[in-house]
């Protein structure tokens, strides 16, 4: 029937579903369609929060996303996942007292990308994060975890159940990120994602050790045109990957700027998928840093039942010398 409003006639726990797909405050908006939509909105099991969408001031961004969390008839739904994105933040208190409602509301995916106004002031992950019992799953940007400096101060009983975590390591990522894995104690899916930028000369050294891993994600990318001269300073180091997962099932490796990989003890690894090397650039047998970086990949995937070897690897006819 014509004018006939089938979307109001879905069954009441389907709505809340639907408007998550929503920015929120577009899921806000519906409550004015009719009663049956009025508070709707205060139960979505998602709530995605970009500091972008909301064209409000810091402060005014801060009070309306902390009312949405903490409103009365939300309290007894659980948070399926937050996502908070703030391009300028000013407030740490602000942000803990968001993420604090999430977590109160025992949310399972936390999403944070919390670009500092000061560069150098990254945004600490607030200790409840560490010891929540109920969050799973991790992402996060721009933000710096507990150095574990002294040693043995890291939180106790930390991410007792997170089970992914997806970090950007991009160059201006803090240096807390290089070495925290351990402490993941049911950690299952780890992903590494960042870009290089040309302009900062820093050496990051990753530490992934983990006996829970099963499956590892690597991809980076360059913001330039990467070629290696071996007489270069280019060829220095600038990421490094110590790889310790005995029980790691699954590495991926996509990326084009040449890091050097140490990887010991993947004695359970079933598939390795590499992709290095820059994509418009033509190798050749002169390019020893490119040969001697892909074969020091290859040698420590020797347990690997299949082993596939991306188009800007092949194409350098890699197979040929193996």
């Amino acid at each position: 029937m014509r004018g006939q409003d089938r979307i109001s006639q879905l069954p009441s726990d389907l709505l809340p579903r639907i408007l998550s797909f929503l920015p929120i405050k577009d899921a806000v908006a519906t409550s004015i369609l009719s009663t049956k939509w009025h508070n709707i909105w205060t139960i979505v099991p998602v709530i995605d929060a970009d500091q972008n969408s909301i064209q409000v001031d810091e402060d005014r961004f801060y009070t309306i996303v902390n009312s949405i969390l903490r409103h009365p008839m939300a309290a007894p739904f659980p948070l399926h996942k937050f996502i908070l994105k703030c391009d300028r933040c000013t407030s740490h208190a602000a942000i803990n007292n968001l993420i604090q409602a999430a977590l109160d509301r025992q949310v399972k995916e936390l999403d944070l990308c919390i670009a500092p106004h000061n560069i150098v002031h990254k945004f600490p992950l607030p200790v409840e994060v560490y010891r929540n019992q109920h969050l799973k799953v991790l992402k996060f940007s721009k933000v710096r975890v507990h150095d574990n400096e002294p040693p043995g101060s890291f939180p106790p009983g930390s991410f007792p159940s997170l089970k992914n975590l997806q970090v950007d390591i991009s160059y201006a990522c803090d240096k807390s990120l290089q070495k925290f894995y351990h402490h993941c104690p049911v950690l299952e899916e780890l992903r590494m994602e960042g870009e290089k930028n040309p302009f900062r000369k820093v050496n990051c050294q990753f530490d992934v050790s983990s006996e829970s891993l099963k499956a590892l994600y690597i991809k980076l990318q360059s913001n330039y045109d990467v070629q290696y001269d071996d007489d270069e300073e280019e060829a220095e180091e600038i990421y490094t990957f110590k790889i310790k997962a005995k029980n790691l099932e699954s590495l991926f490796i996509d990326e084009d700027i040449l890091a050097d990989y140490e990887m010991e003890e993947l004695i359970s690894l079933v598939e390795g998928n590499i992709q290095i090397g820059w994509k418009d650039h033509q190798y050749s047998m002169g390019d020893r840093t490119f040969f001697n970086k892909a074969f020091k990949i290859i040698r420590g995937l020797t347990h690997a039942r299949t082993l596939t070897l991306g188009e800007r690897t092949t194409g350098v006819r890699l197979i040929s010398f193996w």
